[in-house]
């Protein structure tokens, strides 16, 4: 490096050339290794079906390298780990165990996940059926802020996050198919038209009195699927446990030719919304 030029290299990068030790939950190796943060979510004491055997989510992001053997490591080109690093390092959490996710879907983990940062899973046992003349945007409310609530009882100094997401074609809420049969019907209803994805979600604070909900509303087309399309989606499994039938993050993202709106949104968790609340909140730094 030429003396006197400001070193744009990340700390942990700086910490290692220079002898030192890099920042907490980074490392960076000579001769090839892994720049990595690593957290721990709790599950809780609940065994799911989805983590039968854990009471712990690890949270770990990784970025591999190599350094070519006798090269000077001051003029190596890391390029990928400096991206990586502050990938890692874009957002951080006042309290390590503050924000909770009343939720045990797989998808909205994931989507919390790309943050970066600590979380814990706790899901909630609440009774989901939706009210006579309930409209769709104040049932995902309702869900959301019950999802939260429950688990907010338990845990008063938590951050709770609580999310709800339905599929409305022509007015009219689509749920997630508990047959074959159910699935097919359900696309051949969806295919060569628009609807929407609605998703609930709601931050709160019991000890703190804080409670924030919102909807996020996203627009998708679906292509004119054929039947024979239609059946052999549905003999994957993949449209059971899905609203609206169909996974965008899945082998059923074919079929979506147009979004308008939150692509998170209509995998379950609009992460952009919730990232705002969480740093308006203080949450996140």
């Amino acid at each position: 490096m030429n003396v006197g030029a400001q070193d744009s290299r990340p700390p942990a990068l700086q910490a290692t050339l220079a002898g030192g030790r890099p920042p907490r939950s980074s490392r960076l190796l000579h001769g090839g290794g892994v720049l990595t943060r690593e957290g721990m979510g709790s599950i809780g004491k609940r065994r799911g079906r989805k983590y039968p055997n854990a009471f712990a989510l690890p949270i770990r992001e990784e970025m591999r390298f190599r350094v070519p053997a006798r090269s000077d490591p001051s003029i190596i080109d890391l390029k990928q780990a400096v991206i990586s690093y502050y990938f890692l390092w874009m957002f951080q959490v006042r309290d390590e165990n503050a924000i909770v996710l009343a939720s045990e879907s797989t998808r909205r983990v994931d989507i919390l996940r790309t943050l970066g940062v600590s979380f814990s899973i706790i899901p909630p046992d609440i009774d989901e059926r939706k009210r006579p003349y309930e409209s769709p945007k104040d049932y995902v409310l309702r869900i959301a802020y019950e999802k939260a609530q429950k688990v907010g009882n338990l845990f008063p100094d938590k951050w709770i996050i609580g999310a709800d997401t339905v599929v409305v074609h022509k007015g009219r809420v689509l749920g997630k198919p508990k047959t074959e049969d159910d699935a097919f019907i359900t696309l051949k209803k969806l295919r060569h038209s628009w609807h929407k994805v609605y998703t609930g979600y709601c931050v709160l604070n019991v000890s703190r009195q804080i409670v924030y909900q919102d909807v996020a509303e996203t627009k998708v087309f679906i292509k004119d699927l054929t039947d024979e399309e239609i059946g052999r989606y549905v003999r994957t499994s993949e449209p059971f446990d899905k609203a609206g039938s169909y996974a965008v993050q899945g082998k059923g993202g074919y079929m979506v030719k147009e979004i308008r709106g939150s692509y998170s949104n209509v995998v379950g968790l609009p992460i952009c919304e919730i990232t705002e609340v969480l740093l308006s909140l203080g949450v996140l730094s």
